[in-house]
């Protein structure tokens, strides 16, 4: 069986599939506290000392519908927000 290259049309069409939502944050925890970054965002927007610091910026923030938080334990929740 042979595997043909995608085409361009073909490409944009997948990446367009799989856009993240820039609406979800997530609330991760690192060693050196808790960053917060908006979802398919390779930058951080903030690393705070606390959890609660932490969801203090999300909820300062515009447009966002979900807050994903991610503790080192490996379980994660999920808030909705009703600022959308």
């Amino acid at each position: 069986m042979e595997i043909k290259p995608l085409s361009e049309e073909l490409k944009k069409k997948f990446m367009e599939s799989i856009e993240f939502n820039k609406d979800h944050v997530h609330v991760i925890e690192m060693m050196d506290g808790w960053a917060v970054k908006r979802e398919g965002s390779k930058k951080i927007l903030k690393t705070l000392p606390t959890k609660d610091s932490a969801m203090d910026l999300v909820h300062e923030l515009k447009n966002v519908t979900k807050v994903y938080v991610h503790p080192t334990s490996g379980d994660f929740t999920i808030e909705t927000m009703d600022n959308g």
